[in-house]
């Protein structure tokens, strides 16, 4: 039973499960359709058993990169928003013009660049909620995985 395929749109799903990360140029793009990692197939439990840990790892590992990234454009992002209101406020003193920091808060706010990356962050903020979700559920994937083998036994014992 595959509950996502039985009750979603195929084009959904493909949008949601499917992940593309940019790692670094040396490393490349890693791509993957995470719908087969978190889901439970009942005839192999004991080898989903041993590679789910190995699962978590990764997708956590994945997660501090991605963690890392959405810290470095938000950090990029207040670093430029600071240059800008630090350029404009020189540029008022010296011709006289008195300002409020809203409003150049305001103007910052309003630069191209700063909007972009802020939406580039919001966009790698995604992929870091969307492999979040992963690791989660890998984890209780392998929750599961322990009671059903348990529960295997339990059935090999008492036939």
């Amino acid at each position: 039973m595959n509950w996502a395929k039985d009750n979603i749109q195929p084009e959904v799903i493909d949008y949601l499960y499917n992940l593309r990360i940019n790692l670094p140029e040396r490393v490349g793009v890693f791509q993957r359709d995470i719908q087969p990692d978190i889901e439970i197939d009942y005839e192999m439990l004991e080898e989903q058993l041993q590679a789910t840990p190995q699962m978590i790892c990764f997708f956590n590992l994945l997660l501090a990169e991605q963690v890392a990234k959405v810290k470095m454009l938000e950090r990029k992002a207040k670093a430029i928003r600071g240059k800008l209101i630090g350029s404009t406020l020189n540029d008022a003193r010296v011709n006289g013009i008195e300002t409020r920091r809203m409003d150049m808060q305001d103007i910052a706010n309003a630069d191209p660049v700063v909007i972009q990356v802020e939406a580039e962050a919001i966009q790698q903020g995604k992929i870091q909620d969307k492999l979040e979700a992963t690791a989660d559920a890998l984890v209780k994937k392998f929750e599961a995985l322990r009671s059903l083998a348990g529960f295997k036994k339990e059935d090999k014992r008492s036939a």
